[in-house]
């Protein structure tokens, strides 16, 4: 069904909106347990960097686009892996990655990261 795919391509964009955003809270909210923790474990070290250091790292994801390449959700039942790419600073060439969707309690949520 088509509507399952949309599901899953507008949980792979939230997350990739807030994550790319550095707001990994927001981020986690479309992750399972495993990778949200780990989101928030990761938005609890910002917090004791440099405030100008993260004002730069800040900087340079919010300038990172990415392009969503395709969405496998035929494979495996309850399982889409999405490949999309970043462009660092909005530069022409791509960075190739991956991620997992998990169907869980009928919603969308990313089980897994990769590149």
């Amino acid at each position: 069904c088509a509507c399952t795919g949309n599901k899953a391509e507008q949980a792979a964009e939230g997350f990739l909106k807030s994550y790319l955003n550095m707001d990994y809270d927001a981020a986690a909210e479309f992750c399972n347990d495993n990778v949200g923790s780990s989101l928030r474990a990761a938005s609890e070290n910002l917090q004791t960097l440099d405030t100008a250091l993260v004002a730069r790292i800040k900087e340079t994801a919010a300038s990172t686009v990415y392009k969503i390449v395709s969405i496998d959700n035929e494979t495996e039942k309850d399982k889409a892996y999405v490949s999309y790419q970043l462009f660092p600073m909005g530069g022409e060439h791509g960075q190739d990655m991956t991620m997992t969707l998990t169907k869980e309690g009928g919603k969308w949520l990313v089980s897994a990261l990769g590149n």
